[in-house]
């Protein structure tokens, strides 16, 4: 800060520069002999230091000024003290005003900057802008998941290499408003993605003019395709037992319709490819209503005990048509589940007859229920001693109409729903389904289903 004779010397300097024209003019008239050159130095003088006397103040409030304009750019928490008195207090105070209500635009501009990347971050599907040289400006940070790094600064195509979004937005920086794609990535896993190009009204203030807004539709794809497979899977299951009916049918209605010895054996074959159709039908149907319920849980209870039990001896027949035994092992004080007890009646029943149907006749399937090692779930294991599945086929064998053996499923009756039906049951139940199997040693499936509340406390 400028010492106390620091107004008194700005004043003595701008009174010497005022006072220029008054000595050049007093000068001429002594060079006229109007006066002499001692009165004219003496009439200069008197008018310099009447000049400091007056100018003195201002030059104390242009010092202070300059202090005060000097100070607003500090990160102080107070604005430095403002001048008072006169112009050059009127000057400070307005400076002043305008310096804070600069600071509160600026920090409302942090903080609505802020708010706005949260929001962009937040947000589950990425999002890219570019400026018009294709460099990204911003990304948030589902893009940056997608793509694995930092893209602010690097060029689009090094980012992604996708000649679909790179020509949709040489299209859309050339003049076009927007443009949708749609493409994928290809690997071990493959995903599908969905895109909006869109030029925006008015350029980011960080250059950014064009914004890429991608969305995963992976799940899409995958569930488009399995639909697409069960319709075409469900209409063969359907279309080759009918087939075989009309065409038995019209073999009883022509050349067969006073054979006896055809008609029975017709009628047999008949009734079989029906009862396939029907136990088809009932698949699909009990398949969709568990799907419809899948997300929302059962409230109820179910003593497992008395279920597998009723479930043994609705099987019984079948198990006896392949001398197999059915070996029941649960614990003394098996506490109930929560569920619904037809649907994992049909579950248990599931697990059951694929045991009967594909393991070795003469052989025994060993049903097992005990309390998991955390007390929280009550484990079911159904083990088969039949030929085993390979690995490569365990994780798709809940899928709908998957087959290992499609010849020898159909000629045992299955309709390849029995486990898609076990799953989606499991889920419903907010269970676990876990498949072991070896060739030659036999399979195992383990449903672990949550203990009802009021025995799990």
């Amino acid at each position: 800060m400028m010492g106390a004779a620091g107004p008194w010397s700005r004043a003595a300097r701008l009174a010497l520069l005022v006072s220029l024209p008054a000595a050049a003019a007093l000068a001429a008239l002594a060079a006229l002999d109007r006066f002499g050159f001692g009165e004219a130095a003496l009439a200069w003088l008197a008018c310099v230091v009447g000049m400091v006397v007056m100018l003195r103040p201002l030059a104390s409030a242009i010092e202070g000024l300059r202090i005060h304009i000097d100070g607003l750019g500090e990160d102080a928490p107070e604005p430095p003290p403002l001048v008072s008195g006169g112009l050059a207090g009127d000057i400070a105070a307005a400076t002043g005003k305008l310096d804070r209500a600069w600071r509160r635009r600026g920090q409302a501009l942090d903080a609505a900057t802020a708010a706005r990347e949260t929001i962009l971050d937040t947000l589950p599907d990425p999002l890219i802008l570019l400026g018009r040289d294709r460099i990204v400006t911003r990304a948030n940070r589902a893009a940056k998941a997608l793509l694995g790094r930092d893209l602010a600064g690097q060029t689009l195509i090094s980012c992604l290499r996708v000649p679909e979004v790179l020509d949709a937005c040489d299209a859309v920086l050339a003049g076009t408003r927007s443009a949708d794609i749609e493409f994928g990535f290809s690997g071990p896993d493959p995903r599908h993605f969905s895109g909006h190009v869109q030029i925006l009204d008015a350029p980011h203030f960080d250059g950014g003019v064009l914004v890429i807004a991608l969305h995963d539709i992976t799940e899409v794809k995958r569930i488009d395709n399995m639909r697409a497979d069960f319709v075409a899977n469900a209409s063969h299951e359907i279309r080759t037992p009918l087939t075989t009916l009309v065409g038995m049918i019209e073999t009883l209605r022509g050349p067969a319709r006073d054979d006896a010895q055809a008609r029975e054996q017709f009628l047999g074959l008949m009734g079989e490819h029906a009862h396939r159709i029907t136990g088809l039908v009932n698949d699909l149907l009990s398949l969709s209503r568990i799907e419809m319920l899948e997300h929302t849980p059962p409230t109820g209870t179910v003593a497992l005990g008395p279920l597998l039990a009723r479930t043994r001896e609705d099987l019984a027949w079948k198990a006896d048509r392949r001398r197999v035994t059915i070996e029941l092992a649960l614990d003394a004080d098996l506490p109930p589940v929560i569920g619904d007890e037809s649907e994992l009646g049909q579950l248990f029943q599931n697990l059951l007859d694929n045991a009967i149907k594909y393991g070795d006749e003469d052989s025994s399937i060993d049903v097992s229920a005990a309390v998991s090692d955390d007390s929280g779930s009550v484990a079911v294991a159904v083990r088969d001693h039949g030929p085993g599945i390979d690995s490569r086929h365990l994780g798709r064998l809940t899928e709908r109409f998957y087959r290992i053996d499609k010849a020898r499923s159909r000629e045992m009756g299955g309709t390849g729903l029995g486990l898609a039906i076990v799953k989606h049951v499991v889920n419903r139940h907010r269970g676990t389904l876990a498949i072991e199997s070896t060739p030659g040693e036999g399979s195992r499936f383990t449903v672990d289903l949550p203990v009802a509340e009021e025995r799990s406390r």
